[in-house]
């Protein structure tokens, strides 16, 4: 019985210290600067770039302790010294980050499987690719930059049948959530956190 508790506790030990490590690693870029202004600028072909914004605002000033601030605030942005210098004076700006998302696709997963009954379900999966860079607005020069792909999925419809019963649910993906989290997915690929 005594080696049972002490391989349990010693088990419990090697998980809680892997899970330390894993939450321990390095701070990505915009986890290092504290105390500082970051505005948010978003490009798209789809979605609502405007809601987009907004979302990576909001998820950027909960996950950093940055003062974030998006798009409709910033005015035209056409990447110029004087551009650079409004947003510094009269914003209070620290650092830009620009992102660009691209090659967004839409996918439909549709599955059947019939082991202990029937189940047949349609998955909607959407991937993009956010290419990103950071400009220090002092400085007017880009200090950090990348890009990373993202992937979102969402179960929108299924059917079931077993010796229970049947179970129908239909449904229609959302495309701009979809969007939204595979660019958090993309987000958290990347250095930036």
């Amino acid at each position: 019985m005594k080696k049972n508790n002490w391989a349990s506790c010693l088990l419990l030990l090697v998980i809680g210290c892997l899970l330390v490590a894993a939450g321990c690693g390095k701070p990505g870029f915009l986890r290092k600067m504290e105390d500082k202004s970051l505005g948010v600028v978003l490009q798209t072909t789809k979605g609502s770039q405007e809601g987009l914004n907004l979302e990576l605002v909001d998820y950027l000033s909960r996950r950093t302790k940055l003062q974030v601030v998006g798009s409709p605030l910033l005015g035209e942005i056409n990447n110029s010294p004087e551009t650079y210098t409004r947003l510094k004076n009269d914003l209070g700006l620290d650092y830009l980050l620009e992102v660009v998302l691209s090659d967004i696709r839409f996918e439909e997963e549709k599955s059947l499987s019939a082991s202990e009954g029937i189940s047949a379900s349609i998955t909607n999966q959407c991937s993009l690719i956010m290419a990103y860079r950071v400009i220090d607005l002092a400085a007017q020069k880009v200090v950090f930059l990348g890009q990373s792909r993202g992937t979102a999925k969402e179960q929108s419809s299924s059917i079931n049948a077993n010796s229970s019963g049947i179970s129908i649910n239909f449904g229609q993906a959302d495309q701009e959530e979809l969007i939204q989290e595979a660019v958090v997915n993309a987000l958290w690929r990347t250095k930036l956190l």
